[in-house]
C-alpha cells in the first residue's frame, strides 16, 4: 500500500537498497570482540542488552546462551560504522545521532 506523502527512491537510492538487502550484516560478539577493542559493557550498549546477557554470550556451559538476530545486526551494523567512519561525513554522523 503506497502511502501518499512517500517519496519516490531515485536510481541510485534503488540501488543502494538492493545491495542493503543482499548484504549480510550480522556478526556474532566474538568476531566483533576479536576484531575492536571494547569492553562487555560496550558491546551491552551497542547491542540494548544487559550486561549479564552479555557476559552469558562469551562464557562457557549451561549457562552460555546465543545473541539473537538484532543484538547481531546491531554488531553488523557498528562494525560497518567503525570500518567506515572515518570516510563518513561529520554531517552524515551528526544527523544519524541527533538527540
Amino acid at each position: 500500500m503506497k502511502i501518499n506523502s512517500s517519496r519516490p527512491l531515485t536510481y541510485d537510492q534503488r540501488t543502494l537498497m538492493k545491495k542493503y538487502g543482499q548484504r549480510q550484516l550480522e556478526m556474532s560478539p566474538q568476531e566483533f570482540l576479536a576484531k575492536w577493542e571494547l569492553s562487555y559493557k560496550e558491546i551491552a550498549m551497542i547491542c540494548r542488552r544487559s550486561l549479564s546477557a552479555v557476559k552469558k554470550w562469551f562464557s562457557e556451559g549451561e549457562n552460555s546462551r546465543q545473541a539473537g538476530e538484532y543484538s547481531r545486526l546491531r554488531l553488523g551494523i557498528a562494525d560497518w560504522l567503525l570500518e567506515h567512519a572515518e570516510e563518513l561525513s561529520k554531517s552524515f554522523l551528526g544527523d544519524l545521532f541527533k538527540d
